[in-house]
Parts: C-alpha cells; structure tokens; sequence
C-alpha cells in the first residue's frame, strides 16, 4: 500500500488514574468524511518505560514512519512514573491482568478518534489487556508488535538464574512465582503469572487480536509454543533511518572493537571480557547498568570504559570500529545496535542464541560464536585480528543487508502488507 500525504492528529499522553477515579483525555478531532481509498487511520497503543530503551526508540520511529508515508496517525501513550510508591505498585499489580479503568480510557479514544486500526506496542504493566476488549466492543482491529516474551513470560526475556529458561512456555505461568521472575518478587510475580494463564485460557489472543508482528522467526516461534496462534503471526524486523555512507570513517586510526548496550547479566560482557585475555587490540565498552562497577575491576588495559553516550556518539564509535559484538547469553528481540551496525557498514561478531542467529550469516556480514563460550569468542576475534582483509568485505555485506531488509523502505512495505490484509478482513466481515 502506497500512502497518499496525510494528516497527522496531535499525539495524545493519556493518564491512567487510581482504580475509579476521572479519566483524563486529550480532546479528539472532529469526525470527518473521509475517501474509502485514503489509508487507514491509526492509532499507536504504547505503555512507555520509566527507562527509555530499545523498545521506545522504534515505536517513535515507527510513528514517524508512518506520519511521513501518509498515514494519519494518533498515539495514546502512558507512563509509569506514577508508580512511585509502595500503595501504587501493589496497586498497579492488583490490575496487571485486568484494569477496567484502561478499557475505559481506550473505549473513549476509540469513539472519539475512529481509527481503522490500533497497533499496540506494549500494554504493560498499566494499560493490560483490558484494552482489547474496548477495541472488541467498538469492532476496530488490533494489530500488536511483540517486542519481548511478556505474553508467555513473566520477565519478558525467558532467562532465569543466568540461562535461557521455557518453563512457562512448555507449562504453567507459575511458575514464574517460585522462582520469583519479575523483579525478584514474588508478589509482582503472581500479578504476572495471572496475567499470562489468565489471558491464555480467555482466548484474548486468539479471538481479540487480528494479527501479531514478531521481530524473528525465533521469537514466532517460542511465542507460537507458548500459546500464541501461528496463523495470524507476521514477522517484522526493527530498522534504523539510513544514516548514508561513512566512508573513510576508520580511516588511520588504530583499530578497536566496540560494545554497545546494558551492562548487565544477559548481555554476557564477562564473557567479552574473559574472551579479551591477551588480545592485542582496544575493545570499547559503551553503555551502562548494574554490573558496571564489577565488570570495570576485571577489566584492564586495552578494555576502555565510555560510560553512557548519546546517539550520535555512539553512531560516531560504531562507523569508526573494525566490528561490534554482540556477546548476549539470553534470546535477544532484535537489537538496535546490530541494525545501526548494519547500517553504516560495520562487521559483527554475535553470540549464535536465538534470534542473533538469523540476523546475519556465519562468515558474510561477520562471525557466529557458541554463546557464553568465551575461549570460542578468543577463536573468532583473533582470526578476524589475524585476517582484517576480510572485514571490508563483511562491512560492505552487512550494509546490503541493511539495505534490502533492514532500512525504512522495506519496513514501511512489510507494515503496509500487514495493514491491507486487516483492512480487507475488516471489511469481508
């Protein structure tokens, strides 16, 4: 679907009030006649993080996206910085399964903005799936991108005690409650956990939503296992603006390896750092999170620290680094650092777990290494060492992968398919 230029309604920051008292909403546009030819109005459903992230980033970017192909476009975003309490967060858990105050919220909207399609990012952990039942009742379609493992685990990652974990996808949500999966609480826990078993016995997923976009065909996959319906699953990779060529950005420069991301558990950066024991070149470390200070003690010459960068920082380091790594020992979405790496050119070296392993080919836009083993990383970064011929040739694969899957273009394509067939099917009904 090619998108004539349209309008874009002003975007719209809903709160969701204490259980029962006034919502608050932004005023709606007018109702207008519209040609049954233009592109569907939609609306963007997203529960921001108190830390921005990954996840945030592609939603504004898929927003803008789609402003500027034509779509009209609204949002309802919510934020958790009200839950700053002990009282709010044992309330926000009590509602996690269920909040009849968000259905609410997203019924108005709906009646007041008469969107064709709504497209949830993330409804968790205030919004719930209570939303689904407005669109339901007021018969417009959902269509929800599942950036995480949330409808099937109650942390979101399928990781636990420093491995990748399915128990709760081959069985029952709780449990997650024994093992204490979301923030070490078990209360917390068992919000989730009656969320997950809840919403799959109720049949949310299969009968309330019209399609899913997972970002691999890994994550399809464990998500289909744990009780998604495979036939209205859609797969659509994140992408980054196309930042053009860089040529000559390495230039003379003595070389480096670069990470980029949370300084935390699952992102294996100790094994990075066992794997740089006596390797002859500087390995850049961007990024912050709870393992900072004690990865910093274990580290020494030539591991440097950059601490937390902006954007174009960081797009700066990667243009300028002979390959990024990707050392994650949990089953990654789907990384913005590889698609930016992508992008501008930059060979990857990524750990071969979950949806790392389709995101590039072993030996074409960089290397495969058997995840958490740091002695089989050494093997691969001292034969790129040993060989830097080869990475011109893996920068320039990597770019053309960016290009044909990757870049803006092909996603608004991917997005637009997805939208026609909910269109018809709306209409077939």
């Amino acid at each position: 679907m090619v998108a004539p230029a349209g309008q874009r309604t002003a975007p719209a920051l809903a709160t969701i009030p204490n259980h029962g008292s006034k919502v608050r909403l932004a005023s709606a546009p007018r109702e207008t006649v519209r040609d049954p030819m233009s592109p569907p109005r939609i609306l963007i459903v997203h529960n921001r993080y108190q830390q921005q992230g990954g996840e945030d980033t592609v939603v504004a970017a898929e927003e803008r996206l789609l402003t500027d192909a034509g779509y009209p476009v609204d949002t309802l975003f919510i934020t958790n910085h009200a839950i700053n309490s002990t009282a709010m967060q044992m309330q926000t858990a009590l509602f996690t399964p269920y909040n009849p105050v968000s259905r609410r919220l997203m019924r108005q909207r709906l009646r007041a903005n008469r969107p064709d399609i709504v497209h949830v990012h993330n409804f968790f952990p205030r919004l719930s799936p209570s939303i689904f039942d407005a669109c339901r009742d007021e018969a417009v379609p959902v269509v929800m991108t599942l950036h995480n493992y949330r409808l099937a685990c109650a942390n979101g990652l399928l990781f636990r005690d420093n491995a990748p974990c399915e128990l709760c996808i081959a069985g029952s949500a709780a449990a997650a409650v024994r093992h204490s999966c979301y923030r070490h609480s078990r209360f917390g826990s068992a919000a989730v956990a009656a969320m997950i078993e809840y919403h799959r016995r109720a049949g949310t997923w299969r009968h309330k939503v019209s399609r899913f976009i997972a970002l691999t065909a890994f994550a399809r996959d464990r998500l289909v296992a744990g009780g998604l319906p495979a036939d209205r699953m859609r797969i659509k990779p994140n992408f980054v603006a196309d930042p053009g060529p860089l040529g000559g950005a390495r230039g003379d420069a003595p070389p480096y390896a670069l990470f980029v991301g949370r300084l935390s558990v699952e992102k294996g950066v100790d094994v990075l750092l066992q794997a740089w024991q006596g390797i002859d070149m500087t390995l850049r470390i961007v990024g912050d999170g709870p393992q900072r200070d004690q990865l910093a003690l274990r580290a020494s010459p030539p591991v440097r620290f950059l601490g937390q960068l902006d954007h174009e920082a960081v797009r700066r380091e990667m243009a300028g680094a002979s390959f990024l790594i990707v050392p994650s020992i949990w089953y990654e979405g789907f990384p913005m650092t590889v698609v930016e790496a992508m992008a501008l050119g930059t060979p990857i070296i990524a750990a071969a777990i979950g949806g790392l392993r389709e995101l590039l080919s072993d030996g074409v836009e960089g290397r495969h290494f058997q995840a958490g083993d740091s002695a089989d990383l050494r093997r691969v970064i001292g034969e790129l060492i040993a060989k830097p011929g080869l990475l011109p040739a893996m920068g320039q694969a990597a770019r053309a992968r960016y290009l044909t899957q990757l870049s803006p273009k092909r996603n608004l394509a991917i997005l637009s398919e997805i939208y026609c067939e909910m269109v018809a099917e709306r209409r077939q009904i």
